[in-house]
């Protein structure tokens, strides 16, 4: 599958129903010159050169077109979507359903309805009740693959049928189920649940033989979808075939019990690994971090002690000076209090008074040297001072 597929498989409508094959198109259309080109379409502007090729839109080209465009738009790029809805073109082509909805044939009630499901549009409620009309009135002529398509349409359009419509087709798939494919019959039992709708007959008996008789057809996935439909419903389809889909069940689930517990079991060692080299990168930082917080500690320490010796050295300094300047006041007149203002001009003396030493120099700038007080002789500046 290509990139592209794979985008438009994201976007598939659910159960895959959109690779639903249609083998009953190929007898009616095959002679068809304008559905036989729209069925070769590879692209989106091939089925509206085919549509425009027609003056008159008949009713099986209108029909099988919408369904072309709904096969081609489950693998178009999101570019491409948006092309095509700038066309127009699918709006065309259901106002042409529209208009000829009287002559449709079953199969052509399929193929619209098919069509209108992949492209995800939601119709006028009046063409779906023509649609559902009839389909009612030609449920005779239906095929076994054609029913599932036409309830999972509905379904998927959100859609509820009147209780005439499904009561005629239930008749159809009562007598279809045992030729019913497996996607047909998990389309059949997902439509019910979404509607909520037991139907009177023995259609869900016949549905659930059928499943008993091909169970090794279904998958995995059709086989929930039956299972949890049939529990919602609240019909028990037998002994037989719970005891085979448990059979099933124990088959599928127990290869990949035992593969999920080898990844589980490496896991656990993964984790468990990772989990002890984290715990020991956590006990080394936690080492790293008691380090560090003591050599913090011991710095702050010194810090403080030396902050403690240097406040000490200079509280020793002051009062040594303060020493010295009382041993000078001591001494001889003058001396000591000329010592006192340079005390106090330098902050280390706490008597309130102005500076008399710096404002007298500052003041008698023309004093002569020999006045001066203080010389290199402690004699001289004692004599000064007299």
């Amino acid at each position: 599958m290509t990139p592209r597929q794979a985008q438009g498989a994201a976007a598939a409508p659910q159960h895959a129903a959109a690779a639903v094959r249609a083998p009953w198109l190929s007898a009616s259309l095959d002679g068809k010159g304008q559905c036989r080109q729209i069925r070769l379409a590879a692209r989106w502007q091939d089925v509206h050169s085919a549509v425009s090729s027609e003056v008159s839109l008949s009713p099986a080209t209108a029909a099988f077109a919408l369904h072309r465009l709904g096969c081609l738009f489950v693998y178009m790029s999101w570019q491409r979507r948006a092309e095509l809805k700038a066309s127009r073109l699918v709006e065309e082509l259901v106002d042409g359903a529209a208009q000829h909805v009287k002559r449709f044939g079953a199969t052509d009630v399929a193929l619209v309805l098919d069509g209108l499901a992949r492209l995800r549009i939601q119709p006028p409620a009046i063409l779906l009740d023509a649609l559902a009309e009839q389909a009612c009135k030609h449920a005779k002529e239906l095929s076994a693959s054609q029913v599932p398509v036409i309830l999972w349409a509905f379904a998927v359009l959100r859609y509820n049928p009147t209780v005439a419509v499904l009561s005629a087709l239930d008749q159809r798939i009562e007598q279809h189920s045992s030729v019913m494919t497996a996607q047909g019959v998990s389309l059949v039992l997902s439509s019910y649940q979404q509607w909520r709708y037991h139907p009177e007959g023995g259609s869900l008996a016949a549905l659930a033989a059928s499943m008993r008789q091909r169970l090794a057809a279904f998958k995995n996935s059709e086989l929930a979808t039956c299972v949890e439909a049939f529990s919602a419903l609240g019909f028990h389809p037998g002994n037989d075939l719970v005891q085979a889909l448990a059979a099933r069940a124990r088959a599928a689930v127990s290869p990949a019990w035992r593969a999920q517990a080898v990844v589980n079991h490496k896991a656990l060692d993964a984790v468990s690994a990772q989990s002890r080299k984290a715990a020991a990168q956590a006990a080394s930082a936690q080492t790293e971090g008691k380090t560090a917080e003591e050599f913090g500690a011991a710095v702050s320490k010194s810090g403080r002690a030396a902050a403690a010796s240097i406040r000490q050295k200079a509280r020793d300094a002051t009062i040594k000076l303060r020493g010295a300047g009382q041993d000078l006041l001591a001494g001889p007149q003058g001396s000591g209090r000329m010592v006192q203002d340079w005390l106090y001009e330098f902050g280390q003396w706490s008597e309130g008074r102005s500076p008399s030493l710096c404002a007298a120099v500052a003041v008698q700038h023309n004093m002569p040297c020999s006045r001066w007080c203080f010389s290199s002789s402690s004699q001289t500046n004692y004599r000064a001072s007299h």
